[in-house]
C-alpha cells in the first residue's frame, strides 16, 4: 500500500526477492539474514529533521560462523556481514519498488531526485558487489549477543550525490533475543559510474541491444 505521498507503507520484503538479493553470498552458510521488513519511509512526508529517510529491520540467525570456529558471541566481522545483507536488501527493495520515481522526494537533493529513478533493479543487481563500498564504520559492542537469534535495525539519515556516487549515512543496531546489543554508524558509497542521467540511459540502451 502507498500513503498519500506515494510512498510504500511498512511491509515485509518478499522472501523470493530477499533470496535473489543475497544470491552472491557463497553457499557455505554465509547468509545470516532470514527475513527483512521496510519499517518506515519518509522521503516526501513532512517530518522532523531527525526522522530517518527510511528504516528497515531484519531477523538474523548464525548457526555456525562462515569463517571461524564459534566465539560464543556476535563479533565485528559478523556485524559487517549482517549490515551488508540488510543494506543490500533494503536498498535493492527500494530500487525494485520504483519509489524514487513514483513519489516526490522533497527531502533529497536535485541530483538524487534526477538519478535515483534511473537505477533499474537489473543495474543494481549487475553492480551490487562492485558498486557498494563502506567508506567509514564505527562500531560499539555494548553487551554480548547470542548469535543464534537476533534482530537488526537499519536507518538512513542522509542520502547525497557527489562525484558519481551516492553517499548514504546509516545507523545500524543489533539486539539479541535473550539480551545484548551492538550498534554502529556506517557511511556507504554506491558508485554509479556515471556523471548524469544521460549516461544511465546510454547504459540501458547498450544493455538492451546486447
Amino acid at each position: 500500500m502507498l500513503n498519500q505521498y506515494g510512498e510504500p507503507t511498512a511491509h515485509e520484503i518478499a522472501p523470493d526477492f530477499l533470496s535473489r538479493i543475497l544470491r552472491p553470498y557463497q553457499p557455505t552458510g554465509t547468509v545470516y539474514l532470514r527475513s527483512a521488513t521496510l519499517t518506515d519511509l519518509c522521503l516526501s512526508t513532512p517530518a522532523p529533521a531527525n526522522r530517518p529517510l527510511f528504516s528497515s529491520s531484519g531477523s538474523f540467525s548464525i548457526d555456525s560462523s562462515c569463517y571461524i570456529q564459534s566465539t560464543g558471541h556476535f563479533n565485528a566481522v559478523e556485524f559487517l556481514i549482517c549490515f551488508n545483507q540488510l543494506a543490500y536488501a533494503t536498498l535493492g527493495h527500494l530500487v525494485q519498488s520504483g519509489v524514487f520515481g513514483t513519489c516526490t522526494p522533497t527531502r533529497l537533493s536535485q541530483d538524487c531526485k534526477e538519478l535515483l529513478p534511473k537505477i533499474s533493479i537489473e543495474r543494481f543487481l549487475d553492480h551490487q558487489l562492485s558498486s557498494m563500498l563502506i567508506l567509514k564504520c564505527t562500531t560499539r559492542f555494548r553487551e554480548p549477543i547470542n548469535a543464534s537469534s537476533f534482530t537488526g535495525q537499519l536507518s538512513v539519515s542522509r542520502l547525497t550525490y557527489h562525484k558519481s556516487a551516492f553517499l548514504v549515512d546509516t545507523r545500524c543496531a543489533f539486539t539479541g533475543s535473550t539480551g545484548g546489543r551492538a550498534e554502529g554508524d556506517v557511511l556507504l558509497a554506491y558508485v554509479t559510474h556515471m556523471a548524469r542521467a544521460k549516461r544511465v540511459d546510454a547504459y540501458d540502451d547498450a544493455r538492451a541491444a546486447a
